[in-house]
């Protein structure tokens, strides 16, 4: 459990380096460690964002033709 420190005496930094040392093993001993790490966050929503990305690149396609089709449509 966490102790109480004295700030009169002593280094700062080693006091605090004490302080987040017991805070962070209370932590651990309470809530445990996390199971289940993944570097890529978006490996659950894979499938909703490929959809995503999907439309909005079928989007810009069709206002990319509508500016190509205008732009001609002006030229002639």
């Amino acid at each position: 459990m966490v102790r109480a420190i004295e700030l009169e005496d002593g280094d700062l930094l080693e006091k605090w380096s004490t302080l987040s040392l017991e805070l962070a093993n209370t932590t651990s001993q309470i809530l445990g460690s996390k199971s289940h790490k993944s570097d890529d966050w978006y490996d659950e929503n894979n499938q909703a964002l490929t959809e995503a990305i999907a439309k909005h690149r079928a989007v810009l396609r069709l206002h990319q033709v509508k500016q190509v089709e205008e732009h001609t449509y002006l030229i002639m």
